[in-house]
């Protein structure tokens, strides 16, 4: 008998590995070529391997897609930490610019503080121009409304203190002390004030308690004396 070399015009159903083969002696491999129209079937294999490909073009190209938006993403996260920087650098510029112009602001405004309490507070007891314009500075700052009513009593205090009898004994003043004046009234009780004090109260501080506590006696002071208001 002639030994059988080849077979051919096979229809292939079903290939099955198995523990032990029925074909003991003669162990032969088989195989397909790929698109071999010769080789016919359900087309279950041919059409997973074109599924296969396709998912695989689809993975490469989604995969370059993802490598650039990843770089994309790289380049925006340094434009914007650049960004970033930059807003920073100048906030902070901004801050010193602030702070050196209130501070110039500052000493401009406490220099005409102090001008005016050296023109029109130059009699007001107790404390020199500097301190009298830093106070009104520090409490216009607050509230200007505040400032300019506090500065304007300080000007009427220091007004009064022309026609103190402290100054009268100085020389500095006419205003007239006479019995049954308000300078005289004025006079007696800042007196009273300054021997009932044991803190060593001045007389020129009591004068000032006193016209503060007595309004209306340092309005018939005025009137008596009025030059005192620049009339």
């Amino acid at each position: 008998m002639a030994e059988i070399m080849s077979l051919s015009n096979l229809h292939v159903v079903e290939i099955s590995l198995v523990d032990k083969g029925a074909n003991l002696r003669k162990p032969f491999p088989v195989s397909k070529a790929k698109g071999n129209p010769s080789i016919k079937g359900d087309g279950t294999m041919e059409a997973n391997d074109v599924k296969f490909e396709e998912v695989q073009k689809q993975l490469v190209s989604q995969t370059s897609e993802l490598i650039e938006v990843r770089k994309a993403n790289e380049a925006n996260k340094a434009a914007l930490e650049s960004v970033q920087k930059s807003f920073d650098a100048l906030t902070k510029e901004n801050v010193e610019i602030n702070k050196a112009l209130k501070a110039s602001n500052d000493a401009r405004d406490l220099d005409q503080w102090v001008s005016k309490a050296k023109i029109e507070l130059s009699h007001f007891p107790g404390k020199n121009a500097e301190d009298l314009g830093r106070m009104l500075k520090t409490l216009n700052d607050v509230s200007p409304e505040m400032g300019k009513v506090q500065f304007e009593a300080m000007k009427s205090v220091s007004e009064a203190m022309k026609g103190s009898s402290v100054l009268k004994e100085a020389g500095k003043d006419n205003a007239s002390d006479t019995t049954g004046s308000a300078l005289y009234e004025i006079g007696k009780i800042s007196e009273g004030l300054v021997a009932k004090n044991t803190a060593g109260l001045t007389k020129s501080q009591a004068f000032v308690q006193t016209i503060r506590a007595n309004p209306t006696l340092y309005q018939h002071y005025l009137n008596e004396n009025p030059k005192q208001c620049g009339k």
